[in-house]
């Protein structure tokens, strides 16, 4: 069986991009697949493939890019037959179902289902913000309808999804740090993994450092990532007088390693689908720390449990005070953090590589 993947670009260093590799990887032994890349821009691929996997760049310019992205998209997969074709929800899903190439078309879709509320509230408010938000969910619903089937990463997206869409499932991602070193819980810093951008939410979460930091300060916080707004979370972190004890180190090629030598995980984003950090996190025995953002989130960390939810985003002290919890009772950060290494289980690699195939031959069953 022939899979095709259709992502605009593979170059970021994203969760997206990371789920592909390893989605592809762990599939390329039992399917010939290939991704098909809009436009590289003449950057290296970012995350390393699979010898076997076929890399096929159409060159898409950037004038009238929808429909010069369609009419190369189409003559490849009319010239090189494939299966089934997914796409990761780019440009190409408003036009993919369209091909008439003899495929079966999946939308795998990667972000929350109220993705354009966030991404919309930071330009707009009011009766504008609302107008704009239901245009936009509205028109992705429309072409969504026009796929065989569409993947979410959480049961409750599922459950949103099929109001509108009943051919929809759930996928999670799976947990892709090939081996982990499992923290010891005993070293005393933080870590917090995630692009340097507004919706990853580290504003907030330098905010609430500055409130643990005022208790323990022998405790250091790290940020792995980067992005546009390394500049903005630098300055905000020399403001408060935290060079000392919030370093942003920048992207690590070995973050499993880097979990372990931490003792607490904390995630302050704005908005998630379903976050491949936590679940690394989570695989590396690190008790978790994370806004409720959305139901995604809730369906990772079981609250009391396997770490704690803040149910407010943006609420500064509530997550500042389940930090404080985790560093001054070492007892009961031990004993999350090994709930936390038990219930990574449900996102090992075998699992989501079996349902994904389950769901390959239920719609191209020959």
């Amino acid at each position: 069986m022939k899979l095709a993947y259709c992502i605009e670009g593979f170059y970021n260093r994203g969760g997206m991009e990371r789920i592909l590799s390893v989605c592809a990887n762990m599939l390329c032994d039992t399917y010939d697949i290939t991704i098909i890349i809009a436009n590289q821009k003449q950057k290296p691929l970012v995350f390393k493939l699979h010898d076997t996997i076929q890399i096929v760049e159409l060159g898409v310019p950037d004038t009238d890019r929808k429909k010069n992205y369609k009419k190369l998209l189409s003559a490849y997969l009319v010239d090189h037959h494939q299966d089934i074709v997914i796409s990761l929800a780019g440009l190409d899903m408003y036009f993919l179902p369209q091909i008439q190439d003899g495929s079966r078309k999946i939308m795998w879709f990667h972000f929350a289902f109220d993705v354009s509320k966030m991404i919309w509230s930071e330009h707009y408010s009011g009766i504008k913000f609302w107008i704009i938000y239901y245009l936009q969910t509205w028109k992705r619903i429309y072409y969504a309808r026009k796929f065989d089937k569409i993947v979410v990463l959480s049961k409750s997206d599922e459950i949103i999804w099929k109001k509108y869409c009943r051919q929809t499932i759930s996928i999670n991602n799976p947990i892709t740090i090939d081996s982990c070193l499992i923290s010891s819980c005993e070293i005393k810093r933080a870590i917090a993994v995630g692009r340097l951008t507004w919706e990853k939410g580290f504003d907030y979460l330098i905010d609430a450092w500055k409130l643990v930091n005022q208790k323990y300060k022998d405790w250091v916080l790290d940020i792995y990532g980067e992005g546009d707004e390394r500049e903005v979370l630098q300055h905000r972190i020399d403001s408060l007088g935290l060079r000392d004890v919030i370093h942003l180190c920048g992207n690590s090629s070995h973050i499993e390693k880097e979990y372990a030598s931490h003792s607490v995980f904390i995630m302050s984003s704005r908005s998630e689908g379903f976050p491949l950090a936590l679940i690394e996190a989570s695989a590396c025995g690190l008790p978790l720390v994370s806004f409720a953002c959305n139901q995604g989130v809730s369906e990772i960390i079981q609250d009391g449990y396997n770490g704690f939810l803040v149910s407010q985003v943006g609420d500064i002290r509530g997550l500042s005070d389940f930090i404080c919890e985790l560093i001054e009772d070492e007892k009961l950060r031990k004993r999350i953090a090994a709930h936390s290494l038990e219930s990574s289980n449900r996102y090992r690699l075998d699992k989501i590589k079996a349902k994904w195939i389950k769901l390959f031959h239920q719609i191209c069953p020959d």
